[in-house]
């Protein structure tokens, strides 16, 4: 039986990066999963939309970093010799919790709750998943707190700061377009928008936050500074690149139209229109492998 769902077209890097990773994949995260949260949902929906949810441990440290520092921010105890103490309390707060979490298996009841791809693949135990994520965590708080950029923002005040806990939107040809800053502040008349350990495209996503700063806050590319930043073991660095905003334009409607003509005419999608990717070792690492072989969706 063929699977009938309506959504809602819109465009993000990470939705572009799993349409060219593998259609089927894509399939299952935007069509596929659609309604499984509801409690009459087919049970292939409800699937799809419980392995949507997984977390990789990078994506996982990531987002608590952001929470972290963004709550610091908020406590409105902002100067450089509060900020990195906030910091920290709130990563370990946030950490726990999490642990909690995950030790208790809350995501079996409820697929929102966080659970990391290895656990529910059993390819790791969830003691050496804590111990990784806990060592990471620590190893970046402490870089991040050493580095001239977070003494930099410490020494801001706090009105400067811009809320960016949900991810932000523009449009392009009547299309939504998606960004997440992780860090957004208003200074001296201009707009510096940061992205904390964004590897692989990190120019793009850099361009898509000028982008977004230009159509929605009204701001000229000379008073916008896009900041990314990378930590390694030892060492935290900015970049501030990014790619040509004319050319992003380009690949956002070159490949809105390449995803959109899978959909049928009434904006359909069937999982047959959708081909599961040929490069098999992508699978290894794709968080659908669950039910791709099976087919049940």
């Amino acid at each position: 039986m063929k699977n009938d769902f309506k959504n809602s077209f819109s465009w993000s890097f990470s939705r572009y990066n799993l349409f060219n990773f593998c259609e089927l994949a894509y399939y299952y995260h935007y069509y596929g999963s659609w309604s499984g949260w509801d409690t009459y949902a087919p049970e292939q929906a409800k699937n799809a939309f419980r392995l949507k949810q997984l977390f990789s441990k990078e994506l996982w440290l990531n987002i608590i970093l952001k929470k972290s520092l963004l709550s610091a921010i908020n406590s409105k105890s902002l100067s450089n010799k509060t900020l990195p103490a906030q910091f920290e309390h709130q990563l370990h707060r946030t950490l726990s919790f999490d642990i909690r979490s995950i030790y208790s298996e809350e995501w079996e009841n409820d697929p929102k709750r966080i659970c990391i791809d290895e656990l529910y693949y059993n390819e790791s135990s969830i003691n050496e998943v804590v111990a990784w994520i806990k060592n990471k965590a620590a190893d970046k708080i402490k870089i991040l707190c050493e580095s001239r950029m977070f003494y930099d923002i410490s020494r801001l005040p706090y009105p400067a700061f811009s809320n960016t806990n949900s991810p932000l939107s523009f449009t392009l040809d009547d299309i939504q377009i998606w960004c997440s800053p992780d860090l957004m502040w208003n200074y001296q008349g201009k707009i510096n928008i940061l992205n904390l350990n964004n590897g692989s495209g990190w120019s793009f996503l850099g361009g898509l936050n000028m982008l977004y700063a230009k159509q929605n806050r009204n701001y000229k590319p000379n008073s916008i500074t896009c900041h990314t930043v990378f930590t390694d073991k030892d060492s935290c660095f900015s970049v501030y690149g990014i790619r040509s905003p004319k050319e992003i334009v380009n690949i956002i409607r070159d490949s809105s139209k390449e995803m959109q003509s899978r959909l049928t005419f009434d904006q359909k999608a069937y999982i047959e229109n959708f081909p599961k990717t040929t490069e098999l070792k992508k699978c290894e690492s794709c968080r659908f492998k669950g039910i791709c072989l099976t087919k049940k969706i």
